[in-house]
This record gives structure tokens, C-alpha cells and sequence, in this order.
């Protein structure tokens, strides 16, 4: 997998990846990114470090095919 995670300041974090979808024999990818920012009112996801909220997604147009 191509991820990867980057905090920004103490309360950003930014994700990116490439997001696999299979469906019978058909295989199709994008590329995903999601900023994530610390919260103390957020009700998503609950860490260690605090709450998180996600504030930002972005999704590319589906690729044809992966092949890895």
C-alpha cells in the first residue's frame, strides 16, 4: 500500500493513500486524502492522543485497473 500520514502543528493530521476495490474480477483504485483535526468536541474517532474529526476528503477519479 502506498499510505502515508503526516501531522501537521499538534492538532492536523493529513492521510493519503490508494483505496483498492474489487468486485467479482474487476479491480479499479483512487487516491484518497483525508485531514483529520483534533477536537475536543468531536464524536468520530477516539484515540490515545484525543478526538478526532475528519474535515476533509478527497477521492480521484477511479483508475481502470491495479495491478500491483
Amino acid at each position: 500500500c502506498d499510505e502515508a500520514i503526516r501531522i501537521i502543528g499538534n492538532d492536523t493530521a493529513l492521510a493519503t493513500y490508494v483505496r483498492i476495490v474489487q468486485t467479482g474480477t474487476s479491480t479499479t483504485s483512487s487516491e484518497e486524502t483525508r485531514v483529520w483535526q483534533r477536537s475536543p468536541d468531536a464524536q468520530t474517532l477516539h484515540t490515545a492522543l484525543g478526538k478526532w474529526k475528519l474535515v476533509h476528503f478527497h477521492r480521484s477519479h477511479p483508475k481502470a485497473h491495479y495491478s500491483p
